[in-house]
């Protein structure tokens, strides 16, 4: 857990973009999200 202010989200990734990135359930990614 964060403390503090952090915000945590969990999101899914699909089995194969898993694959793609060379991570596993349970691993942690980076995830930048931009505006359209």
């Amino acid at each position: 857990m964060y403390a503090g202010s952090d915000i945590c989200h969990i999101i899914g990734i699909p089995k194969a973009i898993r694959k793609k990135i060379g991570k596993n359930e349970g691993d942690k990614v980076l995830v930048t999200i931009m505006e359209r």
